[in-house]
């Protein structure tokens, strides 16, 4: 969708998302639709649900799974990083500074090239390859499109689900709970977490979680893959104040929103 002949297009967040839709409804012609989306696919999605409400489409769920909302995570002042690079090299031996200071030169090599992800650096035997840098080409244009993508305030409720095990990165900020997404929904967020780090949430392993998770926001009697209806799966508590079938037993944060 963001690249032709291997090339990046000059398609949009927008433009992407209205092809979703397009697809979405060539196998479920109406809504309502439930929506969710992983790291940066939730972007994608949270854009179709932003289009559907504005045909006056009925969006039943909109999840976020570890997604980020724009401009978040913060990045810290300038002098705060050089210090804090300082303070770690003055740990290390020789070599892996040497090794600290290569890698901080790649990075930035990478993105005064416009890569905004290296994806197959440390794969040698792919990184040159025409799959390699097609598969390059659509993360770099992915990335600069959603840099230039302004999103609207959403006026429903959004549930967003975290990773418990943060990656751990030293130069942003990375202190609200709900990733930056307050002033961007209306409807306030549901805030739950799965066990694990951010890549890890899609493994197979945790799977019945993430479903379970999923499963207290759909209607009763969606079918599973299986076959058979699914049923609200109530874990532990509720915190916070929320209403109606929202206020079902189940471990979840409601955030409200500005």
């Amino acid at each position: 969708m963001f690249t032709e002949g291997g090339a990046p297009s000059a398609r949009s967040v927008a433009d992407v998302a209205a092809r979703m839709i397009h697809d979405m409804r060539s196998v479920q012609p109406e809504g309502p639709y439930h929506l969710c989306g992983f790291s940066h696919g939730g972007k994608f999605v949270y854009e179709i649900a932003q289009q559907l409400q504005r045909e006056g489409v009925d969006v039943g769920l909109l999840a976020l799974m570890d997604c980020d909302a724009p401009g978040y995570p913060r990045r810290r002042p300038l002098a705060s990083r050089v210090a804090m690079h300082l303070r770690r090299m003055a740990r290390q031996s020789l070599a892996a500074n040497l090794a600290y200071v290569t890698q901080r030169i790649a990075y930035f090599a990478n993105r005064l090239a416009g890569r905004n992800a290296a994806l197959f650096d440390a794969d040698r035997d792919i990184v040159g390859t025409a799959v390699a840098r097609a598969m390059q080409a659509t993360a770099d244009a992915m990335a600069t499109a959603w840099e230039r993508y302004t999103p609207e305030r959403y006026p429903g409720r959004l549930v967003l689900i975290r990773a418990e095990l943060r990656d751990h990165h030293p130069s942003t900020i990375d202190d609200d709970p709900v990733l930056g997404w307050g002033p961007f929904v209306g409807d306030g967020i549901e805030l739950r977490r799965m066990p694990c780090t951010h890549v890890d949430m899609v493994h197979s392993r945790h799977a019945p979680v993430l479903a379970a998770i999923l499963t207290d926001y759909l209607p009763e009697g969606t079918l599973s893959p299986g076959g058979e209806p699914t049923r609200p799966m109530p874990t532990a508590e509720t915190t916070g104040g929320t209403s109606g079938s929202a206020a079902k037993s189940r471990r979840s944060e409601i955030v409200g929103t500005g």
